[in-house]
């Protein structure tokens, strides 16, 4: 874990902000309004343009506000509370569970946020059980999972796992006599990440990083599910979906090609992931998310909100944002 350095955005004239790109670089920030400019190190105040005008202006006090931040497995975490916890604290054992996968060498494959018009603590709580997985998610009449056999583990500071075996007809369709043979699978030809354990080919291994990040685990990637609640009317609850894996070119999977079938399909949990005949990385736009340019600006949130007259009133309290 690396530590570095945050600001908020709001400058200290009108509350206007000094960034409004979502990505980019620059030697100093500066205010879009009153042209106020601060360090980029430090949020140190610089420049103040007719500087006498402002008698006895304290240079100090009107520096950017500081947030706390911290990265791990490749992820930036930020924290308006500059006194928290540190992260590597508040991860805990996560840290561990997650270590195999090497979250910090894989790339972004896929990138999507949709708009979810209730309290976003009902969307998240979608992704903590399996008892609604049978009767939702089958495929071709097969539940993919055993719900009676899910396994909850409770960690400190609100983390948990999940990890459910899957059910006897996926284990046959997977060449597996039972869910704890923990035996790597064959991925047909997709990269994989090296040095995972066997259980992930075996169940269905999901983490919840408190409070608003689920992600459900696999050897030749994995989605990560972020739940955003709503900060007042016109920025309503959402979920954003950003799905990573191993580097490297992705080689063609080896199934029907010009007519010949080719090894029969394992099913996998999709946790909310687009599927098609042509397979879990399916062509969204026309861009398959294997071989998405990732400078390729990425679609709209998408707004499954009912029709206008028919929307309820969902109201949520602003939490303080994960560390």
């Amino acid at each position: 874990m690396a530590s570095s350095d945050a600001f908020t955005t709001p400058a200290n004239t009108r509350g206007a902000p000094v960034v409004r790109d979502d990505r980019g670089s620059a030697r100093r920030l500066r205010c879009q309004y009153h042209s106020w400019t601060y360090e980029i190190d430090r949020g140190s105040l610089i420049s103040v343009p007719d500087e006498r005008d402002f008698v006895d202006l304290d240079w100090h006090e009107r520096c950017l506000p500081r947030a706390k931040c911290d990265t791990f497995g490749g992820f930036v975490f930020v924290n308006r509370d500059v006194d928290a916890i540190p992260l590597a604290d508040w991860i805990g054992p996560m840290a561990e569970m997650l270590a195999p996968f090497r979250a910090e060498d894989l790339r972004e494959v896929y990138r999507e946020s949709r708009i979810v018009p209730c309290n976003w603590k009902v969307t998240a709580e979608a992704f903590l059980e399996v008892y609604h997985f049978r009767h939702i998610h089958s495929h071709d009449g097969v539940s993919v999972l055993d719900n009676r056999g899910a396994a909850m583990g409770l960690y400190p500071h609100g983390h948990s796992r999940m990890i459910t075996p899957y059910s006897r007809q996926n284990l046959e369709r997977s060449g597996l006599s039972s869910w704890d043979d923990w035996k790597p699978l064959n991925q047909h030809g997709m990269r994989t990440i090296d040095g995972v354990p066997g259980m992930v080919d075996c169940t269905s291994t999901a983490v919840s990083i408190f409070p608003n990040t689920i992600i459900p685990l696999g050897r030749i990637g994995f989605p990560i599910n972020i739940f955003w609640p709503r900060r007042q009317r016109h920025h309503p609850p959402r979920l954003d979906l950003l799905r990573v894996a191993a580097r490297g070119r992705r080689p063609v999977p080896r199934r029907a090609v010009d007519g010949v079938a080719g090894p029969p399909r394992r099913v996998q949990p999709d946790h909310g992931r687009r599927r098609d005949e042509h397979g879990p990385d399916a062509a969204v736009d026309g861009v398959s998310g294997a071989h998405r340019n990732p400078d390729q600006p990425t679609r709209e949130p998408q707004n499954l909100a009912p029709p206008r007259g028919n929307r309820p009133d969902y109201r949520t309290r602003q939490h303080p944002p994960p560390n």
